[in-house]
């Protein structure tokens, strides 16, 4: 409740909600577009760990280009990505828009994906990032991407060394998403709700992975958002 950071090109804006106006601070994600450190593309999504259970300054950011980066903002400095994994991408996706090939995943000098989990998935999230959601128990992180007919969860408990980082795909979600559009999702402690371009909302159980219901809508889901405090489901449609 102290800061909204909004996302820009290859940079986010840290405002403050102490002092109203246009004061702020900028993190730059790399020092330049053509530079080969740093996180590329438009800030699409940022998504901040739960601050009551440890590690409040740890933060994901997706981008169109299809990566995700985790930064943590007590570092100083204008650069924000020399952190927690050094720089490295730990969720990479998407393609090169520049020269129209897959984008190739970067690694430290552990191996973070085998070969075959690097086919996964590039073949399962195709898309720049549009949605990313930490669990309740800041264990896993969820991510949603255009033209993608799946949610992928990681396990990120194994942040803790810097030379022994380990991300991994454990689960991914069925959803019908092949559109450039947003179709957001929604978490509740071990249940998932997936908005689906087929005019369904899909309720997984995350624990098991099984869709345990779906909800029939007129039209497109683009939105739904839990609320916990009263257990009601909000729904939007139309894409």
């Amino acid at each position: 409740g102290q800061r909204i950071v909004a996302g820009y090109n290859r940079y986010l804006k840290m405002f403050y909600t102490g002092m109203p106006g246009r004061e702020y601070d900028t993190l730059r994600l790399g020092k330049s577009r053509y530079s080969k450190d740093g996180q590329k593309g438009i800030v699409s999504c940022v998504s901040f760990r739960d601050a009551d259970l440890g590690f409040p300054h740890v933060f994901a950011v997706g981008t169109y280009a299809g990566s995700v980066y985790l930064y943590d903002d007590r570092i100083p400095g204008s650069i924000a990505a020399d952190i927690i994994i050094q720089g490295t991408c730990v969720i990479g996706h998407g393609k090169n828009n520049r020269r129209k090939k897959k984008r190739k995943f970067e690694k430290s000098n552990d191996e973070i994906f085998s070969a075959a989990k690097e086919k996964w998935f590039e073949k399962t999230v195709s898309g720049g990032v549009t949605q990313l959601t930490w669990s309740s128990d800041n264990n896993y992180l969820f991510s949603a991407a255009r033209r993608s007919d799946q949610v992928v969860s990681w396990d990120m408990r194994c942040l803790t060394s810097q030379d022994a980082v380990e991300i991994k795909g454990v689960a991914s979600y069925s959803r019908s998403g092949g559109t450039n559009q947003h179709v957001a999702f929604d978490l509740n402690d071990k249940t998932l709700f997936l908005g689906s371009c087929d005019g369904t909302v899909k309720i997984y159980d995350v624990t098991t992975g099984n869709c345990d219901k779906v909800i029939t809508c007129n039209d497109a889901v683009n939105g739904v958002s839990y609320a916990r405090d009263y257990g009601l489901l909000s729904v939007s449609t139309g894409c």
